[in-house]
């Protein structure tokens, strides 16, 4: 059995379970006697799998899904003091996966769901657009031929109008911008992040001048938000390897004077590695969420669990990164036609439908000297796609790779354009 390997600041599922006689075992600390719900996030890989849990002379079962999901083995009393959980995979075939388990009062349980609740925002405005796009424009970033600029010279010689009259041609409602993704940088002012680490926030501000731009075209921008874990420099510094409070703590004010600054103009965040570098923590959700809204209360939130079930209560939109399936685009059932395009059930109950994919061959134009490759799917096939989506209202957001200068493919242009005919009609 082995803890799966992702990467710096991030954890892990385990793997590599043989039989009945593989175990996992915890001995926790319970604050207060009382009934607690245990659940177990896990992939169970196929039929005829299970887990049983030994807890407080009680042997709990619970039969797995195929997929990833969160089960739950029912309530149990456990004493004031220390507690030992013993975990075991006792059906005809082990467990494929495991993450974790969570004990949670019932009463903590409703407590939670009631504040979330206070805080959700109307998706009807992402619901609206249809579709959006999303942009890996990063301090990785290539233009077509030659060196690539600084990041502050890009952000400098970003042409702004441009890149959303290109926007407006593809009939997208939304846009995803990425920031601080590959280096920690900043595409405008940010005093925080200048406390942190000097030299990686921008004199022009990107952000204000793309929100203005594409205001007028009454397309809403969203920013996306990373850990920082792919930088060294900037990792030292946020405390994460020496005290999670610290980081927390840090991230709530780097989030929070965005949000200040942009109000209104910016409508959503999009924060990826949730289930893997913050989730395992216990992180502060309500406290992150409140500063995702600062400055406008009708803020979207993501949180990325990517094919987990969600982090927390306190978001409104399924990130959802993965392929553009058919059982992505039906929600694996829980998105019908004609329905709220709020998932009716599953690991993402509840929340609004979204499907976040590439149209190319990566993320991002990360490669010297090389063209953007040609969409890897047909008209016909993004079209039927994207009607399937918005009869669920499930929005795609599809992520298109872009040159350093704002340009993307005339390829990729060219099928955005027909899909915008399709579904807009204009």
């Amino acid at each position: 059995m082995r803890e799966q390997d992702i990467g710096r600041g991030k954890r892990g599922w385990l793997e590599g379970w043989q039989d009945a006689a593989d175990s996992l075992v915890w001995t926790i600390d319970v604050p207060q006697t009382g009934d607690y719900e245990i659940l177990a996030v896990t992939e169970g890989g196929g039929e005829r799998r299970s887990l049983q849990l030994d807890v407080a002379g009680r042997q709990l079962r619970v039969d797995l899904s195929p997929r990833w999901d969160r089960l739950t083995f029912g309530k149990v009393c456990l004493p004031a003091g220390s507690t030992t959980l013993q975990l075991r995979s006792p059906g005809a075939m082990p467990v494929r996966r495991f993450f974790s388990l969570e004990l949670l009062r019932p009463e903590a349980k409703a407590d939670l769901e009631r504040r979330a609740r206070k805080l959700d925002a109307s998706t009807e405005p992402l619901v609206a657009g249809k579709y959006g796009l999303m942009f890996h424009w990063t301090s990785d970033s290539k233009p077509r031929d030659g060196p690539p600029k600084h990041y502050q010279d890009a952000v400098r010689d970003f042409d702004a109008v441009r890149f959303a009259n290109m926007v407006a041609e593809t009939g997208a409602g939304h846009v995803v911008f990425t920031t601080s993704h590959a280096g920690m940088y900043f595409p405008g002012p940010n005093a925080v992040m200048d406390g942190v680490l000097p030299g990686r926030t921008c004199d022009r501000d990107l952000v204000a001048d793309l929100a203005a731009e594409l205001g007028k075209r009454r397309i809403l921008l969203w920013l996306y938000f990373h850990p920082g874990h792919d930088d060294t420099e900037w990792w030292k510094r946020t405390f994460f390897d020496q005290d999670k409070k610290k980081y927390f703590e840090q991230w709530i004010r780097i989030v929070s004077a965005i949000g200040q600054r942009y109000g209104k103009r910016i409508a959503g965040f999009w924060f990826d590695d949730a289930i893997f570098t913050y989730y395992p923590y216990q992180p502060p959700w309500e406290q992150m969420t409140r500063a995702a809204k600062a400055g406008n209360p009708d803020r979207l939130v993501t949180y990325n669990s990517w094919i987990l079930p969600k982090v927390c209560e306190f978001y409104e939109v399924f990130a959802g990164e993965s392929d553009f399936s058919r059982e992505i685009v039906e929600g694996h059932g829980y998105l019908p036609v004609g329905g709220s395009g709020k998932f009716t059930g599953g690991p993402q109950a509840g929340l609004q439908g979204h499907i976040t994919t590439f149209i190319e061959q990566d993320w991002g134009h990360f490669k010297r000297d090389t063209p953007i490759g040609p969409p890897q799917f047909t008209e016909a096939e993004m079209i039927a796609k994207v009607k399937d989506a918005v009869s669920r209202r499930n929005v795609p957001t599809i992520d298109a790779e872009i040159y350093q200068d704002g340009a993307i493919s005339p390829a990729t242009l060219s099928l955005l354009k027909a899909v915008r005919q399709a579904i807009k009609g204009r």
